[in-house]
């Protein structure tokens, strides 16, 4: 449906902030043809399941397709979104002591979806305090999930998000606004925590203390998986391996320890 809809509609027109749309999908392209194992990443990529291609080209499409959408249109679509997910959030609310999924049945899904959703929520709070609602929700909901892997990946999200931030469309988006809010939204939420439940605020120190416990096991298994992707983003920082041989280069650079941990 897209690709019809995709030629039909767009007019092959760009702008310069879109840039990075575009050099990522070329750049996946070139690295099926600079693969290490071309035949591997065609077959893998293209043949033996057409998923990976579909979604990448489909996804360029709807991109280009929204972007001739008027800006206070997809504003509402998303808010919408935003709103939908909220309602997830309400779980909350059955908070009986252990980690939350809501509808997600995982809390580590119900985690990754909050860790997208909360710079999008921040960016909307700051110019409608409204939103100031949605955020917190949504850091409460992700704190009692206690997924390590969506904290650390909110963090990098806020990051950019704060050092990106920069005044469009007269709405001053500054970086001391976003902290200050975020910090805002983490002390509001740690005292709640404290004062409605003390043993899962401390289960809650536990976990996020544990990230970097190096006397557990499953942590040092996970950095030994860091360090070997470093080593092979090393040694290809542009086009990589190519896809579908990250399995087969991977098990050239991760240490015994870590193989025979994980088979």
């Amino acid at each position: 449906m897209f690709i019809p809809l995709f030629f039909a509609a767009d007019s092959f027109a760009s702008d310069r902030d879109e840039c990075p749309v575009y050099f990522l999908t070329a750049l996946y392209f070139l690295c099926s043809l600079f693969s290490i194992y071309p035949s591997l990443s065609f077959k893998g990529l293209y043949r033996y399941y057409f998923a990976g291609f579909f979604s990448l080209f489909a996804g360029f499409a709807l991109f280009r397709i929204l972007r001739m959408f008027p800006q206070p249109v997809l504003k509402k679509h998303l808010s919408a979104l935003l709103f939908s997910i909220l309602l997830s959030a309400a779980a909350v609310f059955g908070f009986s002591g252990g980690r939350i999924s809501a509808t997600f049945g995982n809390p580590n899904f119900f985690g990754a979806v909050l860790a997208a959703a909360m710079p999008y929520a921040l960016y909307f709070s700051l110019s409608k305090p409204l939103y100031l609602t949605h955020l917190l929700f949504f850091a409460a909901a992700l704190l009692m999930t206690l997924s390590r892997a969506s904290w650390i990946g909110l963090g990098a999200g806020l990051i950019f998000f704060i050092f990106a931030a920069s005044n469009k469309e007269g709405i001053a988006v500054t970086r001391k606004k976003a902290a200050l809010k975020m910090l805002s939204a983490a002390v509001l939420i740690t005292a709640g925590l404290l004062i409605i439940s003390p043993n899962f605020s401390g289960a809650l120190f536990r976990r996020a203390a544990s990230i970097f416990d190096m006397s557990d096991a499953d942590i040092v298994s996970r950095f030994e998986g860091y360090a070997a992707s470093l080593s092979m983003f090393r040694e290809r920082p542009l086009f990589g391996g190519g896809p579908e041989s990250f399995s087969i280069l991977f098990r050239a650079h991760a240490p015994i320890s870590f193989i025979s941990g994980t088979g």
